[in-house]
């Protein structure tokens, strides 16, 4: 998304005030959507009731529209079999100033009214090699942040992706760049939960480095090749995202992209996990 700062700013305001919906779901529970937040390596409801969130990835809604297939029905299909949580793949090229009133508005509207909690993850990839490229990758990121906080500010069915992949930087550097990502969504006074990939600084020996992100309510991923070895699993929220699927004590899953999360497999895996109802918070 290329939009220079002013103008992003005035296309925002205006699709707000002017021609834009209202943000498809509303902060707390009053639409009936369970407010989740992080409490230690859990996921837990606003009783401190821990739960289990395992679900697909799913390509671009261009993707999916180039192959004929349906989002909504899909995401139905998938809360039916179990599925509580989805990835939904969103590429650079495709975010115009009406991608989410008009395109992916009703997708989040139909995944929350199934109690399915979407993440918006954005598919931007950095590379130190490439420095230039690298500082305008990170600027899309954070103004598709604010664009979607324009519609999705503290949404409980929402949640945040929004860089891809880091590749060669360094672990300082790795987890500046992270804490920018989660600041931008606070300083909006949004408490979205937010997903944060390659946390390779927790394995640094400096205590200073190896410390959490500030902000709360943030989840670290675990990509298929990652190896768990030296990370804080047990204080810290990891996300597995795995082509097979989940093993039994797995409270956070995705099938990785390109997966068979409609195999069999993967919906016996989520019935297992005894899927919380999302519309019903105790």
């Amino acid at each position: 998304m290329r939009f220079a700062r002013p103008l992003l700013c005035l296309i925002t305001t205006a699709l707000l005030t002017a021609c834009a919906r209202p943000p498809v779901t509303a902060p707390g529970t009053a639409n009936g959507f369970c407010r989740l937040t992080v409490a230690g390596n859990q996921v837990v409801l606003a009783s401190g009731q821990p739960v289990t969130l395992l679900g697909p990835s799913l390509p671009t809604l261009t993707e999916m529209a180039r192959a004929g297939e349906e989002p909504i029905a899909r995401i139905q299909a998938f809360a039916g079999a179990g599925a509580r949580i989805v990835s939904l793949a969103i590429d650079d090229d495709e975010v115009t100033p009406l991608y989410f009133p008009d395109k992916l508005a009703p997708v989040l509207q139909a995944a929350n009214d199934a109690g399915v909690i979407v993440i918006l993850s954005y598919r931007i990839r950095l590379k130190a090699s490439d420095r230039s490229s690298s500082n305008n990758e990170i600027d899309s990121a954070e103004d598709f942040l604010k664009l979607a906080l324009g519609y999705v500010n503290s949404a409980p069915a929402v949640w945040f992706d929004p860089i891809l992949e880091i590749t060669d930087f360094s672990a300082v550097r790795r987890r500046n760049i992270a804490q920018r990502m989660v600041d931008i969504v606070r300083g909006y006074r949004a408490d979205n939960i937010i997903l944060i990939r390659q946390a390779d600084w927790f394995r640094e020996s400096n205590p200073v480095l190896a410390a959490p992100l500030q902000g709360g309510n943030v989840i670290y991923a675990l990509g298929p090749s990652e190896n768990a070895a030296g990370l804080p699993l047990t204080q810290h929220p990891f996300l597995r995202i795995s082509p097979s699927p989940p093993e039994r004590a797995t409270t956070l899953g995705l099938s990785a992209p390109g997966s068979a999360a409609d195999d069999p497999a993967w919906a016996r895996a989520w019935r297992d996990a005894n899927p919380p109802n999302l519309r019903a918070c105790p």
